[in-house]
């Protein structure tokens, strides 16, 4: 019954059948809502299975510590670990197997953490501003919310490319003029 009330209070509240269904699927499964919103790329392994993507000595128990702490990755009761977005692995692997240190590789994520939390914020603003009806439903503002995602993360892309391109050249430019001295 509760259930019963629960689906009829989100179908109430704008949310369609699938979308009810992902979320109580998640709340089943002990996932939140972030996991839900943006846990597309889940991945779960073995321990074994996570240890053979990695060069050997690359990562220690140290780095294994900080991975859970900073909740991209969570042991599960089986004994398996779920990966909260593979981008996250695939990235952090390719940067080891370019010789950057795991700790070095932690430090950027956890550093990146706080800029990109500055620059949701100023896109949830934005949402809140121009986007968000309150009255429109919850299933209305999901769709607004995830749009937005999406143009936020190619302003991102976009930008965060530029900036690549243009500090790359001065670095180089300045790194040649040295040479040539």
């Amino acid at each position: 019954m509760a259930r019963l009330r629960l689906v009829a209070e989100l179908q109430g509240r704008g949310f369609s059948l699938a979308g009810i269904k992902a979320l109580v699927d998640a709340r089943d499964a002990g996932r939140d809502l972030t996991d839900l919103l943006g846990g597309d790329d889940e991945l779960v392994l073995t321990a074994g299975e996570l240890a053979e993507r990695f060069p050997p000595g690359s990562i220690g128990p140290d780095e294994v510590q900080r991975v859970v702490g900073l909740g991209l990755v969570m042991l599960l009761d089986d004994g398996r670990i779920r990966v909260r977005d593979r981008r996250f692995l695939d990235t952090g692997l390719a940067l080891i197997n370019l010789g950057v240190p795991a700790g070095e590789v932690l430090d950027q994520f956890e550093y990146l953490v706080v800029q990109t939390d500055e620059i949701a914020a100023r896109f949830v603003d934005l949402f809140e501003r121009h986007f968000y009806e309150p009255d429109a439903g919850a299933g209305k503002a999901g769709e607004a919310l995830d749009e937005l995602r999406t143009l936020a993360a190619q302003v991102v892309t976009v930008t965060l490319d530029a900036s690549l391109a243009r500090l790359g050249a001065q670095r180089l430019a300045e790194e040649l003029a040295a040479s040539d001295s």
